[in-house]
């Protein structure tokens, strides 16, 4: 660069005219930027017998200088490298290395640019950074201070190729890594890479003119050059002339280093870090039409002053223009969905999702479904601002993985591939998680078993009603009822009322007479309240005795290993199956293993009407499916938390505006209204026998009841008979007639 060059030979005449001590005489060595013609231009430097190097390189091509020049003590004083692992590259190799830089390490320039992100509230942020050791190196440290502050969340990062020609007006330089980032939906973008890029991406190269014509980074560059000379000089001056060897004599032809380099390598780090080690500053630049303003600094030991006052902290500008020309910080985050078209994973399954029969649009139209999760998806789209089209599963899978074939299914596989951008509701689990992300749960379920039996007289149990209370407790009730007989028959014949029972005035009610208060009596009071315990103990004890008028005796999930008379089935790669298959408790996994395997849930239906067939699934599906079948009994385990969630592809840039909506419904209720409206709508019909019902028992049903009031009955005949032959026995010998 001619004009570099030039502007850096004035500044050197100007600085050597103004020494009124001069302990140096320059040597001008130009190079390219190809790392041969650096390397020649050092060791060119190494043949003029030079003490120290003054580069004004930039951290990759400094980086070059300083591997060669520390292996003959040549001490590097570098202007612009600001690379944090200059140091730490060089002496990973075990060699010493002199460094002297006169620009503050990246790690500075993050912490100033992370405090600026939090002082906006800027949360979420994306880099676009050059592919070079700047723009990769230079990142490190901000993406450390995000990765240690849990409220951070970097969306993107891009690094684009430096070495295309910026010159070319048909290069679309960055086109490619902005759609990406635009895909984040980020609003905030970090740029980190050599002015010529910035200047591409601005589209705006006059804004980094200075006046008077002369760009900026020239002033830079001299200045540099001119701090470097100083510090070269002024060390030497220090220096002990007669202990000091000040003829280095080394070349790149030989292994030969000079010793004398140490010496004034330490001088001038000494003399460096005691004035600049801490107090590192940096101006806070707005760009506006007419160039950058300074706006404010930054300093290591304070962070960010206002630009008015350098003693105050920094404060809410409204002298800052932002993009479009708002003097209000804008919102690191979008909170819509404009513009965006969604391809939705759905599959037919009552009442998640129904295809409406003879539908005129395309199957994909969200006209034609309709559902529990077509009316979330729906509210989704309206509130976020979006498009969508539904996608159906050809196979009505959700998705398993096989572990042979180490590949998903189903609605997991084309959400991994990257097919659909959204699934309507899936099962979460460990497995599905490693692949695929989730939103917030929207709906908790656990297993059931459903249990198909015939109620007919040879299955049913007709003294089912026996079943709530155990057997000890009958047996209790009946002895005390045998007791309490005999003490009342033993009481009548020592009481002496017993013989004149007929004298005795019979306690009859009388109709209209009141109590010694004056209030007619009453018998029973039952209040509202009342009511409501009477009903819900009425239903829950119907549950209970409807499971055992069909002579079912599982209660839980154990009951299937040790009873012979049903057969059981899980749902074909659904979640159930997996959760049972990798649970802890052994028995879970070999009725799993035990369990036949069906795909489609109509045909576990048809199986539980066949009876002799158990079926285990979501309680919340299995009651659904099973409205208006009288022949099968729900057994609630309790067993099997499944939370049910909408699926996105891992790092989907949707997650965060469908969570924030999903929170919202449920905190308004509507989650559950809906799904309410879907699950336990007007559609359901309630039948005599299934489970939890409020059923009331006919006379078929309480068959087992008449028989043990007809066992009462004659058992009370024959009590009355042996009652009879008594008084004759004890009247035939009190007046000794026969029998």
């Amino acid at each position: 660069d001619s004009a570099r060059v030039a502007a850096i030979s004035r500044v050197v005449e100007y600085f050597l005219s103004s020494l009124d001590n001069s302990q140096i005489t320059i040597e001008e060595q130009l190079h390219g930027s190809s790392y041969l013609s650096l390397v020649s231009g050092v060791c060119e430097l190494f043949e003029k017998d030079v003490v120290a190097i003054v580069s004004v390189s930039d951290s990759t091509l400094t980086n070059v200088q300083v591997n060669i020049a520390s292996q003959f003590n040549i001490p590097i004083i570098a202007g612009l490298a600001t690379n944090s692992f200059l140091e730490s590259a060089n002496s990973y190799y075990g060699e010493s290395i002199q460094l002297v830089r006169l620009s503050p390490s990246d790690i500075y320039q993050s912490q100033a640019i992370f405090d600026l992100l939090k002082e906006y509230h800027w949360r979420e942020f994306s880099i676009l950074a050059s592919a070079d050791d700047y723009g990769t190196d230079g990142v490190v440290h901000l993406l450390y201070l995000a990765a240690h502050d849990e409220t951070f969340s970097i969306r993107n990062v891009q690094h684009f190729d430096v070495g295309v020609d910026t010159e070319d007006q048909s290069v679309k330089l960055f086109s490619n890594e902005l759609q990406l980032i635009k895909e984040s939906l980020v609003r905030v973008i970090v740029l980190n890479c050599a002015q010529k890029f910035t200047e591409i991406v601005f589209k705006v190269k006059e804004w980094f003119t200075a006046q008077g014509g002369d760009p900026t980074d020239l002033n830079i560059y001299s200045a540099m050059v001119v701090e470097g000379l100083r510090l070269v000089n002024d060390c030497l001056g220090k220096l002990d002339k007669t202990t000091w060897d000040d003829s280095p004599s080394v070349s790149c032809d030989s292994e030969s280093k000079w010793y004398g380099g140490i010496d004034l390598f330490n001088e001038m780090s000494q003399a460096f870090a005691k004035g600049n080690k801490d107090h590192i500053t940096y101006d806070i630049m707005n760009f506006k039409p007419e160039g950058y303003v300074k706006i404010g600094t930054w300093r290591n030991t304070g962070g960010l002053f206002d630009n008015q006052d350098k003693n105050v902290r920094w404060i809410e500008r409204d002298d800052v223009t932002f993009i479009g020309g708002a003097r209000s910080a804008p919102s690191g985050f979008g909170r819509r969905l404009s513009g965006f078209h969604l391809k939705v994973g759905i599959i037919q399954e009552s009442p998640i999702a129904l295809l409406k029969e003879n539908c005129t649009a395309e199957k994909s139209s969200p006209s034609c479904w309709y559902g529990w999760n077509p009316d979330i998806i729906k509210r989704l789209a309206l509130d976020l601002n979006f498009t969508y089209e539904f996608v159906e599963q050809a196979e009505s899978k959700y998705g398993a993985f096989d572990e042979t074939l180490k590949s998903w299914s189903g609605m997991v596989k084309e959400l991994y591939d990257g097919e659909l951008d959204l699934t309507t509701v899936l099962s979460i689990n460990t497995v599905r998680a490693q692949y695929i992300s989730f939103t917030t749960p929207i709906y908790e379920d656990q297993a059931s078993i459903a249990v198909g039996v015939k109620s007919t007289s040879l299955s049913a149990n007709m003294f089912f009603f026996l079943k709530p209370f155990e057997t000890s407790v009958w047996f209790s009730i009946a002895v005390l009822i045998i007791v309490i007989s005999v003490l009342m028959t033993f009481l009548s014949k020592i009481s002496p009322l017993a013989e004149y029972e007929n004298r005795t005035p019979m306690l009859k009610p009388c109709s209209g007479c009141t109590a010694r208060n004056g209030t007619k009596p009453r018998l029973v009071d039952v209040k509202a309240g009342d009511q409501s315990q009477a009903d819900d103990s009425k239903a829950n004890l119907t549950a209970h005795l409807t499971l055992d008028q069909k002579n079912v005796d599982i209660t839980s999930l154990e009951d299937l290993l040790t009873q012979k008379e049903y057969s059981w089935g899980l749902g074909k790669d659904r979640n159930l199956e997996t959760m049972m298959h990798s649970h802890e408790n052994k028995d879970y996994r070999k009725i799993a293993e035990k369990a036949e395997k069906i795909g489609v849930l109509d045909e576990a239906m048809e199986r539980l009407k066949m009876g002799g067939f158990a079926f285990i699934d979501d309680n919340s599906v299995l009651e659904v499916y099973l409205q208006g079948y009288c022949e099968a009994a729900i057994v609630k385990t309790g067993k099997f938390a499944n939370h049910w969630a909408l699926g996105l592809q891992m790092n989907s840039p949707y997650e965060a505006f469908i969570n924030n909506m999903l929170l919202q419904y449920r905190e308004e209720g509507w989650l559950t209204d809906t799904f309410n409206d879907w699950y336990s709508g007007d559609t359901q019909t309630s039948c005599s026998s299934s489970l939890g019902s409020e059923t009331t028992f006919g006379p078929l049903v309480l068959s087992g009841l008449y028989v043990i009031l007809l066992g009462g009955i004659v058992l009370s005949f024959i009590t009355v008979l042996i009652e009879l032959l008594y008084v004759a026995h004890q009247h035939s010998v009190r007046t000794g007639c026969s029998l």
